[in-house]
């Protein structure tokens, strides 16, 4: 029997990609938003995210030094969500559950899926790319045990502490190569699942594609502009289809990051045709006025 594992989204404010999200997770699968006043409405299960303050945040607040071209506001926020997520697991008596960022359209069941992850601790996505300090993986879906959470919490908090060397030898690349960004919630996810085995690397799935980007895909060279001509993905019988690595596997999501949330209407009703047109066409204006 497939598992059923919750989801839980954790955002401010009352976007349309935000109803988009919602809506595409509740056809398949249990949801709670840990949001504010501008989505009270916009599910039955919500959550009051300011409710959810606990002692991590002042912990938190007390070690954090920013060391990012992104606002410490925004640097914060991302961090913020963890500790409210377990908050709320804690009091909700959740023993594991999924997190989904607000920009993720859910395509399809992802039960099967979540039928090994009780096996581990944790799963995100670790790119195979980490050369340069980029110390990145990325907790846009990702699986978590609430001990294994608090574990990360109090993990990242730790480092902030002592100010590691790792966080300021890779701002330091940065700041020295004029490169955005720096240290963030994701350079503190990929540190974490150093040396542990009970974390999943999602971009390791054998039977899914959990990592279909619809700006960047991670470790493949497709060219965004040619997404419309490209054979790496197949549209069977309404059902969304990636080429990965010579397999055909069924798409279960879609990451609306960026400048893509504003087509999620078609991501959500699988007018995946349409959709790719409108980013492949946003894409070549981008590199137009990049070149001019």
């Amino acid at each position: 029997m497939a598992k059923n594992i919750p989801l839980i989204v954790v955002h401010k404010g009352k976007q349309d990609y935000l109803k988009a999200c919602i809506s595409s997770i509740e056809e398949f699968h249990d949801l709670f938003l840990l949001g504010n006043d501008d989505n009270k409405s916009f599910t039955k299960h919500w959550v009051d995210f300011d409710g959810l303050k606990n002692h991590y945040f002042n912990d938190f607040d007390a070690a954090y030094e920013h060391m990012s071209t992104n606002s410490p506001v925004f640097e914060k926020i991302c961090f913020y969500r963890y500790l409210a997520m377990y908050e709320f697991a804690k009091h909700a008596n959740l023993d594991e559950f999924i997190h989904c960022d607000s920009d993720i359209i859910i395509l399809n069941d992802c039960r099967p899926l979540f039928n090994k992850l009780p096996s581990y601790g944790a799963a995100f996505f670790i790119p195979k790319n980490q050369e340069n300090y980029r110390l990145t993986a990325s907790p846009h879906f990702s699986y978590w045990k609430t001990d294994v959470l608090k574990e990360f919490i109090e993990f990242f908090i730790k480092i902030y502490a002592e100010k590691s060397d790792e966080l300021t030898n890779k701002y330091n690349y940065h700041v020295r190569n004029n490169i955005p960004g720096g240290i963030c919630d994701m350079t503190l996810l990929y540190l974490f699942a150093q040396n542990r085995s009970d974390i999943f690397n999602f971009i390791e799935e054998d039977n899914y594609y959990l990592n279909f980007n619809v700006s960047t895909l991670e470790h493949n060279e497709l060219n965004r502009n040619e997404l419309i001509f490209n054979d790496n993905y197949k549209v069977i019988n309404g059902e969304l289809y990636y080429n990965d690595n010579g397999c055909n596997k069924k798409v279960l999501l879609l990451h609306m990051q960026g400048r893509a949330k504003k087509f999620v209407k078609y991501a959500k009703n699988k007018k995946f045709r349409k959709l790719f047109i409108c980013i492949s066409l946003l894409n070549l204006l981008r590199k137009i006025n990049n070149k001019l």
